[in-house]
């Protein structure tokens, strides 16, 4: 079963001061969210405003509750 996320506010490099989040699922690290650094925008040639994410998936897959996946009916059932 997946655990609650949690949601805190940290500073990060590349991440603009104030605009990062640190994200936890139960006790695991999940990543981080936020708005990239103007410093790093004006390096790049961005425009405008961009937000990103850093994401571990293996902690995303380890918590993910996947749907079964349907199998088609044969066409020509076996008879038994």
């Amino acid at each position: 079963m997946c655990q609650g996320l949690d949601v805190q506010s940290v500073e990060r490099s590349g991440f603009a001061s104030g605009g990062c989040a640190e994200l936890k699922l139960g006790d695991q690290l999940l990543g981080y969210i936020g708005k990239v650094d103007p410093k790093v925008m004006k390096g790049l040639k961005l425009p405008g405003e961009v937000v990103a994410a850093e994401l571990s998936l293996p902690v995303l897959m380890d918590q993910a509750q996947l749907v079964p996946q349907q199998s088609a009916v044969s066409q020509f059932p076996s008879i038994q």
